[in-house]
């Protein structure tokens, strides 16, 4: 009957183990590509509101752009949304990472 106990537990353990190990790997390799695109966050963030962005924008609107050319970035609420995104995540990570030093 111990034995069976002890080895629930080992199992569980090793289960434990396996899923957080993948799931370090996983976030690791995630926060690079996260943290390698801060510049391009940075890039539209600068864009956005530019006396470009609207000379651009006004371009566009007259369909001096030419066919083909994705824009998203001239709607405003795209670029606004990635900067607010990106702030929502660098915060949520912060509380996390705050928790788990506090906590282990």
């Amino acid at each position: 009957m111990a034995d069976d106990i002890r080895r629930e537990r080992v199992e569980r353990g090793e289960g434990a183990l396996i899923r957080a190990t993948s799931s370090v790997e996983e976030f690791a390799r995630s926060l690079d590509a996260y943290q390698a695109a801060q510049g391009d966050v940075a890039a539209v963030s600068e864009y956005l509101g530019s006396a470009e962005w609207f000379a651009d924008r006004d371009a566009d609107a007259a369909g001096e752009l030419g066919e083909g050319v994705r824009a998203g970035i001239l709607s405003e609420d795209l670029g606004y949304d990635l900067i607010v995104d990106n702030r929502e995540l660098a915060l949520r990570m912060l509380e996390l990472a705050t928790k788990i030093l506090r906590e282990l």
